[in-house]
């Protein structure tokens, strides 16, 4: 059910593209952040909850091009000033707060640089193909890899990050890919030559595969079963969008460096 009705809307706002889209990426980077602290850092404080959100905002703002680069960086500088000041207060050993830096600089980039590029590739020529492209592609991907390691799947891919994924789960995904990739290319008559197609289709899927490794490498440190419970029968914002995480800025970066699509 939640599928059903979060799949057609997510759909209608790629479609919308714009303000709505752009919004709807602000929205859910903030709740992918909730997760990430939730799951990292259960017991920090709340004036470092809202300072941390704060800058992630500003991140993904930048990201959009919604928030000038003059005021976006004097606001994040004096963000990143009150941060570093509230660590010089904390308590806890140097080498700690250092180590709790790190995770929360990865969460800022984690959850707030990445999934704007999904508005940023449907405002590019040809983007709401490509948009489609993405993710119609990692869906298909990962069906064929549910069904091939159902089927076939003994040797397992990592299985001290995700003892449920394997070898010929990978595999399968990637030749659903190829195939959706080519079908799609060919269905929405996209300017893509068939080389580019396969190539698409296996960047989408690799990726899909190590945004998918990346969480659970995340919830596998610090054991839990899902970022959160915000989607019932599903877990998590962070559970849901980890493949797309990576599939989308790389399809992205692929398109804008090896494809022309001005004259579209």
């Amino acid at each position: 059910m939640v599928a059903a009705l979060l799949g057609p809307l997510l759909l209608w706002l790629i479609y919308l593209g714009g303000m709505p889209l752009a919004l709807i990426c602000l929205i859910l980077c903030g709740l992918m952040w909730y997760e990430f602290l939730n799951m990292t850092f259960r017991d920090i404080k709340l004036s470092l909850r809202i300072l941390t959100f704060l800058l992630g905002i500003t991140i993904c703002l930048r990201a959009l091009t919604i928030l000038p680069n003059t005021h976006a960086n004097l606001f994040q500088a004096c963000l990143l000033l009150l941060l570093f000041v509230a660590f010089l207060r904390d308590p806890l050993p140097i080498d700690s707060s250092i180590s709790k830096l790190g995770v929360l600089f990865f969460g800022l980039f984690y959850c707030f640089s990445l999934l704007p590029f999904l508005s940023n590739l449907r405002e590019s020529p040809e983007g709401l193909g490509l948009v489609l492209l993405a993710l119609l592609t990692t869906w298909a991907g990962d069906t064929a890899a549910y069904f091939t390691g159902r089927a076939w799947g003994k040797e397992k891919l990592y299985p001290v990050i995700s003892p449920g994924k394997t070898r010929a789960g990978a595999y399968g995904a990637i030749a659903g890919a190829l195939v959706c990739s080519v079908s799609l290319v060919s269905l929405l008559k996209l300017p893509i030559s068939l080389g580019h197609a396969l190539a698409l289709g296996l960047l989408i899927a690799i990726s899909g595969i190590l945004g998918d490794l990346a969480e659970s490498m995340l919830k596998r440190a610090y054991q839990v079963k899902d970022s959160s419970k915000l989607l019932p029968g599903h877990g998590g914002i962070l559970d849901r969008f980890d493949a797309f995480l990576f599939v989308i800025p790389l399809t992205y970066c692929y398109c804008t460096i090896f494809l022309d699509l001005s004259g579209a």
